[in-house]
């Protein structure tokens, strides 16, 4: 009789942490035209919002087509510039929690009069919207690439973030520009543009969050394998 009501707990902690999606959402640089200044998030999973894609402190090329989200006027030193970046956020919904997976995404730096765009890139998220802290994610030098030449990344670790019940906020960082006119950004393709990239997808799950009773299972659950052992020894 112990074993089964141990084993009916310990069912019930796993299916109450069950995922809902492996994909989060993604941002549509495909059929994103360049008149617009954001993106809206696609493709979003149940219980969760993504926030528009959005440029700050840069100037976004315009009128150029579909296909890419690209700017120039980015940072000309080795560092990045804490004011010129691209950013999102995710936010789940009340009673669930994301756990953070990985990252596809494509980058490109152009050229105009021997002057190119950025060379360089990171990605940082924070909890608290940037007040205070941040956690350097991922970075990437395409100075090797040639230039109007998209670079592709896929399957990017972002699981240093854990697993957070509330809203996590994204910024991409370029710099290394050699001046400010010159474009450089995210690209899935373009007719002036060589090679294919991807759209901006984010990886995850979603699951609701345990709630006190389930979290009380699990401990009910250990202890009774435990005694159940003991008495079997």
């Amino acid at each position: 009789m112990q074993k089964r009501i141990v084993g009916v707990l310990i069912i019930a902690v796993f299916s109450t942490g069950q995922a809902w999606a492996d994909m989060l959402f993604n941002y549509d640089l495909e059929n994103h035209s360049t008149s617009g200044s954001t993106i809206a998030a696609s493709d979003q999973a149940e219980h969760l919002t993504g926030s528009d894609l959005t440029a700050a402190g840069v100037n976004l090329l315009r009128n150029y087509g579909s296909g890419v989200y690209t700017a120039s006027n980015w940072a000309q030193s080795h560092s990045p510039d804490a004011k010129k970046y691209f950013a999102w956020s995710v936010t789940p919904d009340e009673g669930y929690e994301i756990s953070y997976d990985n990252i596809d995404l494509s980058l490109v730096r152009g050229n105009w009069r021997s002057a190119h765009g950025a060379e360089s890139w990171v990605l940082r998220a924070s909890l608290d919207g940037f007040e205070s802290s941040a956690i350097d994610l991922l970075s990437w030098d395409i100075s090797g690439s040639n230039y109007d030449e998209i670079q592709l990344f896929t399957d990017q670790d972002i699981s240093a973030l854990g697993t957070q019940s509330g809203t996590v906020s994204f910024r991409l960082y370029g710099f290394d520009a050699d001046g400010r006119s010159d474009y450089s950004g995210l690209a899935y393709a373009h007719p002036d543009l060589s090679g294919t990239g991807t759209n901006l997808n984010i990886y995850g799950d979603v699951r609701a969050t345990p709630e006190p009773m389930t979290i009380g299972l699990m401990t009910i659950g250990g202890a009774g394998l435990v005694c159940r052992r003991r008495k079997q020894n």
